[in-house]
C-alpha cells in the first residue's frame, strides 16, 4: 500500500518554493538597475537582496523536499534532486552577480564567477546522483 501524503507539508511546500522563487526574481529585476532602488536616497540594497536570494534558493530545496514528503519519509534521489535545484539557483544569483555586479563585488569579480562555476558543477553532481 502506498503512503498517503498530507495535503500540509504539500502547500507549504508550494509556499517554500514560491516564496524563493520570489526572492530570486525579486535580486535579479535589481539587478540591471540598482538605481531604480536607490532613488529617494535609501543606501543600496544590493547585499540584502544579495542575502535574501541566497535564503530562497534553500526555500526552494526545503520547499521540494516538503512536497514530497510521505508517511514512509524523504527518498535518497528526492534529497539529492532538491539539493541540485538549490545550488543551481545559487549558481543563478552568483550569475547575475557577475554579469551585473554591485558594491562590494564589483570590487571582486573573481569570487561571483567562481562560485557560479562550483555551484554549477555541485547541482550537476547531485542530479547525476539522484
Amino acid at each position: 500500500m502506498a503512503a498517503r501524503q498530507d495535503k500540509w507539508p504539500v502547500l507549504l511546500g508550494w509556499i517554500n518554493v514560491g516564496l524563493g522563487i520570489a526572492l530570486v526574481l525579486a535580486y535579479w529585476i535589481y539587478l540591471p538597475a540598482p538605481a531604480r532602488f536607490m532613488a529617494s536616497g535609501n543606501a543600496d540594497p544590493g547585499l540584502i537582496l544579495y542575502a535574501l536570494a541566497t535564503a530562497g534558493s534553500a526555500f526552494v530545496a526545503w520547499g521540494l523536499m516538503l512536497r514530497g514528503v510521505s508517511a514512509s519519509g524523504i527518498s535518497r534521489g528526492l534529497v539529492f534532486k532538491s539539493a541540485a535545484a538549490g545550488f543551481a539557483l545559487l549558481g543563478f544569483i552568483r550569475l547575475g552577480t557577475a554579469l551585473f555586479p554591485h558594491a562590494p563585488f564589483d570590487q571582486m569579480l573573481a569570487l561571483p564567477v567562481i562560485e557560479c562555476v562550483v555551484f554549477a558543477v555541485v547541482a550537476v553532481l547531485f542530479f547525476r546522483a539522484s
